[in-house]
């Protein structure tokens, strides 16, 4: 009796836990290293509100285009 294996469709759940450690590293990264510069330059710049919407905004978006379910739907 032949076993029929159920194909993913585009909107099949997937974790992409690649790419959330990937964000999640890049993110945390560009903060201390930030926060790093702060601390340690003689002349430190610090982020504005205004910055720190743009940042999180990115990532944010990142996070939506690199995920399910777009990701799913843009590689099928």
């Amino acid at each position: 009796m032949p076993t029929v294996m159920a194909t993913a469709g585009p909107y099949a759940w997937d974790p992409h836990l690649v790419t959330w450690g990937t964000l999640v590293a890049v993110g945390a990264l560009v903060v201390l290293g930030h926060r790093r510069l702060e601390r340690t330059s003689e002349h430190p710049i610090p982020w504005s509100r205004r910055q720190m919407t743009a940042f999180g905004g990115a990532w944010i978006t990142a996070v939506v285009a690199l995920t399910w379910p777009v990701a799913n739907v843009a590689a099928h």
